[in-house]
Parts: C-alpha cells; structure tokens; sequence
C-alpha cells in the first residue's frame, strides 16, 4: 500500500509543474485576445487597463474607449465573444473583420473554416434525413446560409446615405413574423435571439409592460448569438401558429438551456414555413445599423430609432415616445434617429 501512495504522488507532482507553464500561456493568450477584441469593437485607441480571470472561465476586462469612456467587459473562454454590458459581439468570419490584428486574423481563418465543415456536414446530413433547421436553411431554396455569422457593426456604423427611409424600414420590420405581446396602440418592435441572455432577462419586464401600458411589443426571433441552437429554437417558436402558444413557447425557449434539454420532440424544427419566416428575420435584421441583441425598433416623436437598449428605464422612456398608430399616418419621412433621442 505504500509503494502504491509513493507512486501516485509521484504521477501528481509532474503534471503540476507543467500545468503551471501551460496555464501562464493560457492566460497571456487570452490577455491578447481580449486586447485585440477591444480595438477591433472600439476602435484604434481604445486601451485595456486591467485584466483578469473571473469564475466560470469568463476574464474582466477594465478599458477605456478611444473617446475616453469606461468601459466594464468580459470575453468568454472562446476568446472570441465579447459582452459589453450585456450585450454579445458576433464571432467573426472574414479577416477584413479583424482589423488587421493578426490574432483575430487567426480567430477569423479558423471560424471561417468551422462554417465549411458545418455546411458541408449539414448538406450531408439532408441527403440522408429530415434534416435540422440548419440543415433547412442551407438549402439552395434559400438566398443565405443564416448558420454563418452577421457581420461585425459595432464599430462601423452605416452613413446616412446607405440609410432606408423611416417608412421603408417600418415595412419591412411589420412583415415579420413575430410573437406579439398586448394588444396597445404603440408599436414597438424587438430583435430578440432566444440565446441571448440580456434578452431572457429583459423579456419579463416587457410582458409586464404589455400588460399594464398602452404598448404592443412585437418580439422577432432571430439566430444570433448561436446560429446553431438559435436557429432550431427560432423555428420552434414560429412553426406555433396560435397566438397565445407561442407565448407560452417564448416563455419555455427563452432559457439558458439549449434547445435539445427544453424540447423533446425536435419534429418542428423541419418546418420549412417557419425556417423561410426565421431566414427573412435574419435578413432584415442583418441590413439594420449596429445591430446586437436586444434589438428596437420604433417609430416616435423623434423619428425612426432603432438600436440595442439593456436598461429598463431606456426601454420605457422608449416606450413612453412611440407615437401612436393612428397617428403615424400624418408623419412624413425624417432622418432614421434623431438628435433628440440622444437619451433614450
């Protein structure tokens, strides 16, 4: 027994020292990533004061932007995913994303080779099954392959000159398919991904608002966050036809679970009408300026305004301006925000 206790310690205490080697990369790498990732969203200029681990295999970041604004982040353990709030940056895919960084270079040669394989693997797998909502999407009936991530727009805003008009980008959004909560007469409209967890946790407030206030809040699910997962929860939830159904489902798939622990029977996520409404949702989402996830749109007393809000109280001044249905019919083209809704 003895020999038997010398040798296990023995086993032990060499890994240890090697692990304390790799763990030191490990965290270097991930120092310059995070780095990385905060100019490529901020800009040139924007700096990391401090950087640390934190439970969970997240890192917090303290930065300041190229405007000198604070700013409290964290990158997941991918060391791609960057929250800013609550709010999550799209992994990248193409190195004229990266800024010419040669790490997120290297983040966007790998992520770009992920999407082939996924792609050819799905078209595989349709061939031979029913196929996934992947699978649905990557068919050649379809203008895009959704599984592929959005473009990265936090730091390039669209010019006011590719802008649509107020009433073209109300269009669009209006023929979406979507979950409507209440039944009040301002509209308001929200980009929401299912695995969004700023977006779980707002969506209580919202169903509590569209029950005690004059609003109809229209939620448009999209595949977002994890196009994947995303996207079979998406179509679940727009293959419900009843109204009141796909509130219930909202409620059950706007979880941090994935789809496959909240739903036993997958048969919906092959419903091809559903799949064609989640592939214009992305659409039209994809074409709006800086998109992330939650995402508004409204049209109000200061004009068109469409952005990512995760405080509360920004949501109900929000709601508070929505100008009236009935009323918007006397409105006439404006520009999208105006500089009066600065503070919303």
């Amino acid at each position: 027994m003895k020999t038997l206790v010398l040798v296990v310690c023995i086993l032990v205490s060499i890994p240890a020292s090697v692990f304390a080697d790799t763990f030191s990369d490990y965290l270097s790498t991930a120092e310059r990533r995070g780095k990385g990732l905060v100019t490529t969203y901020f800009g040139a200029g924007s700096y990391v004061k401090s950087f640390k681990q934190v439970p969970g295999g997240a890192f917090k970041l303290d930065a300041v932007s190229k405007e000198g604004e604070s700013l409290s982040l964290f990158m997941l353990g991918d060391f791609e995913t960057l929250i800013y709030g609550q709010m999550i940056t799209p992994h990248i895919a193409d190195k004229a994303q990266a800024g010419g960084l040669p790490v997120l270079e290297q983040i966007a040669e790998r992520n770009k080779k992920r999407i082939s394989l996924r792609k050819k693997t799905t078209e595989f797998v349709a061939k031979y099954s029913a196929g996934t909502a992947a699978a649905l999407l990557n068919d050649d009936n379809f203008e895009k392959d959704t599984t592929e991530p959005p473009a990265a727009h936090l730091a390039t805003p669209q010019s006011q000159s590719e802008e649509e008009s107020d009433n073209v980008i109300l269009d669009k959004v209006r023929g979406l398919q979507h979950v409507q909560l209440g039944e009040g007469n301002r509209e308001l409209f929200l980009f929401m991904d299912l695995n969004c967890p700023a977006c779980q946790q707002e969506l209580p407030h919202l169903i509590e608002m569209s029950e005690s206030r004059s609003v109809s809040i229209k939620v448009i699910p999209v595949a977002f966050v994890k196009p994947q997962d995303s996207t079979d929860k998406a179509i679940h939830l727009l293959s419900e036809t009843n109204s009141k159904a796909r509130i219930d489902r909202l409620k059950l798939l706007a979880q941090r679970k994935s789809f496959s622990q909240l739903v036993s029977d997958n048969k919906s996520v092959v419903n091809i009408k559903a799949a064609q409404s989640l592939q214009q949702n992305n659409k039209v989402f994809n074409s709006l300026p800086n998109i992330a996830t939650p995402y508004f749109v409204a049209n109000t007393s200061y004009g068109l305004i469409t952005r990512a809000l995760v405080s509360e109280a920004k949501v109900e001044q929000l709601i508070d301006a929505i100008t009236p249905i009935a009323a918007q019919t006397m409105q006439s083209d404006g520009p999208a925000v105006s500089t009066n809704a600065d503070d919303i």
